[in-house]
């Protein structure tokens, strides 16, 4: 679902799992590589991946991870082996974004190669939010990160601008701090996860259903926005 390129490692999000692959010397088109560490979670929905900006000495950078994990439809009534036979037609987005970071092991030495002893990142990424985001079915959805810890992302949580309307979208954003994610993860509560939603950033709203895509470029400042008559729409924030 999201792969990340190092010169000496690939860090590569499977819908249920996070693998690390160190990269070998010389690898050539029959060299078979296997994961020196692996993290599996519950099944993702979505996912998309920005190496942050802060980067301290030679590790690398921390990974921001943005994560809508996936469920399945309770009410649909459906004979076992049909359900295992088509598992990802039943999976449903969950109503709930997830921000982890992938903090760089503080062990690794990027003189020697990539192996199960020497691993960049701590293998279990670590939980920073929680966002509410509600996503009706079948409607399109889209969420991006920043390198610098902003989070965007397009959902159907508009009731405060149309009422229960079982149309609309809402383009949202949060900026989430990453100056002190390393040193200090362990000292968050659980409750610190939970972001309020009068934290969010609403950046606008559509009245249908037409957002498809949203991208960010936290340098200019600017948000692109994909309709699905394929037009493209700039903002731009201070």
């Amino acid at each position: 679902m999201e792969v990340v390129v190092h010169h000496g490692f690939v860090i590569v999000i499977r819908r249920a799992s996070l693998e690390i692959y160190g990269i070998p010397p010389l690898p050539d088109s029959d060299t078979i590589i296997f994961p020196v560490a692996q993290h599996n979670w519950q099944r993702l929905d979505t996912v998309t991946v920005a190496p942050q900006a802060l980067r301290r000495g030679n590790r690398p950078s921390a990974l921001g991870i943005l994560i809508r994990f996936a469920s399945g439809l309770p009410w649909v009534s459906f004979p076992f082996a049909t359900f295992t036979a088509h598992i990802d037609v039943f999976l449903q987005p969950v109503n709930l974004l997830h921000y982890f970071i992938l903090c760089p092991n503080q062990a690794f030495d990027a003189c020697r190669p990539v192996d199960q002893t020497n691993v960049p990142y701590e293998v279990a990424p670590k939980i920073r939010r929680t966002i509410g985001s509600p996503i009706r079915l079948f409607t399109p959805y889209h969420m991006v990160m920043g390198n610098r810890g902003t989070a965007i992302w397009i959902d159907t949580h508009t009731e405060d601008y149309f009422g229960r309307s079982g149309r609309g979208q809402r383009l949202a954003a949060i900026l989430i701090a990453t100056s002190e994610a390393e040193d200090h993860l362990d000292e968050v509560s659980e409750e610190d996860y939970i972001v309020p939603t009068m934290d969010v950033s609403v950046f606008g709203v559509c009245e249908e259903d037409n957002w498809t895509r949203v991208a960010v470029h936290e340098e200019e400042g600017r948000v692109a926005i994909g309709s699905i008559d394929g037009t493209v729409t700039i903002l731009e924030y201070a």
